[in-house]
């Protein structure tokens, strides 16, 4: 939280236990952002914690779609762990399968985040997996799980592009994909 503060942000930080590891070479300017140069790549695993609402991408998913919108009556998320590879390029961060898996949702994304100084431009596209309790019953019956859930062991995914900028990102819901878009086909 303290390291939120002093970076500016606003709103509240997430919350959980974080695994860093990377390598990371740029310089530290006074007045510039932190990483506003930096090149390398690093990974990342955080796990047991919570993610805000307010967030701005998480707040604009939560907009874009109140029907499919698993978590509309929480203030928190919470999740078991999110994880990712970013790669940082002059100015700009980019990942191409973060993943963030707990009670309350499932995605996988991909995107870059502009860093060079604020407003912070964002291009990502987002796969949501709903209904996650319904897909954790049928993941237990073989058959069904064979069947129903396929590949990504879920029954239904929202789809969303992300764009604008970190403060103010406009998530655009993309066609909805079902057990009848995979590759089973009809059943």
């Amino acid at each position: 939280a303290a390291l939120y503060g002093q970076r500016g942000m606003k709103g509240e930080p997430m919350a959980g236990t974080l695994d860093l590891a990377g390598q990371l070479a740029g310089t530290l300017v006074p007045e510039h952002p932190l990483l506003h140069d930096a090149s390398g790549a690093m990974n990342f695993t955080l796990t047991d914690g919570t993610i805000p609402k307010t967030v701005p991408p998480v707040l604009a998913l939560a907009l874009a779609s109140d029907s499919l919108n698993p978590f509309s009556s929480r203030e928190r998320i919470r999740y078991r762990r999110i994880a990712a590879d970013l790669t940082f390029t002059t100015g700009t961060v980019s990942t191409e399968a973060p993943e963030v898996e707990g009670p309350d949702l499932r995605l996988f994304a991909a995107g870059e985040l502009g860093l060079q100084g604020e407003p912070n431009p964002l291009r990502a596209e987002l796969a949501l997996f709903l209904f996650r309790q319904l897909d954790w019953a049928l993941v237990k019956i073989p058959i069904l799980n064979e069947l129903l859930l396929g590949e990504n062991k879920n029954l239904v995914a929202a789809y969303f592009k992300l764009m604008g900028t970190w403060q103010e990102p406009v998530a655009q819901p993309q066609p909805l994909r079902t057990m009848k878009d995979t590759v089973g086909g009809d059943i």
